[in-house]
Order: C-alpha cells, then sequence, then structure tokens
C-alpha cells in the first residue's frame, strides 16, 4: 500500500515572534518557547541570514513559517 505524498504533508503552521521567542508562560500546561532567546538577538539572527525574514501581514504583525524556524535550528548556530 502506497501513501500518497499530497495528502500526508503537514500543514504549514504560521507563528508570531512571541511564540518564537517568549512561548506561552500563561498556557495551561505552560507552552515553552521554540526558541529562548531576546528579541535582538533574534533579529541579529535574521540580518545574518540564519534565520528566515518573516512574513510581513500588516504594519505591526509579522508571521514566520513554522517549518522554516525548525528547518533553521537544524543547522549550526553560531551567537557571538
Amino acid at each position: 500500500m502506497s501513501v500518497d505524498t499530497a495528502t500526508s504533508r503537514v500543514p504549514i503552521r504560521y507563528v508570531r515572534m512571541n511564540e518564537i521567542i517568549f512561548g506561552e508562560p500563561t498556557a495551561n500546561p505552560p507552552i515553552p518557547p521554540i526558541l529562548p532567546i531576546s528579541r535582538s538577538t533574534f533579529y541579529s539572527l535574521i540580518r545574518r541570514g540564519m534565520l528566515p525574514e518573516g512574513i510581513k501581514l500588516t504594519k505591526g504583525v509579522t508571521i514566520w513559517p513554522l517549518q522554516a524556524i525548525v528547518a533553521a535550528l537544524d543547522q549550526p548556530l553560531t551567537i557571538q
């Protein structure tokens, strides 16, 4: 029995920066951050090409594909 790759794909989930670096500490149970770093380090990693650019929805809302963040984390990060 073969698996149809079109139907077995994981749907793309988008996350905002707060979910990436802060998580959701008030949730029950608390959700840890994906990447526990400061906001300035997060933007520094984007400028250096180590994390992907976000997708601007509006002036104050930027999102990132979760898969792109996870894929970037598979690469070695060197923070100076």
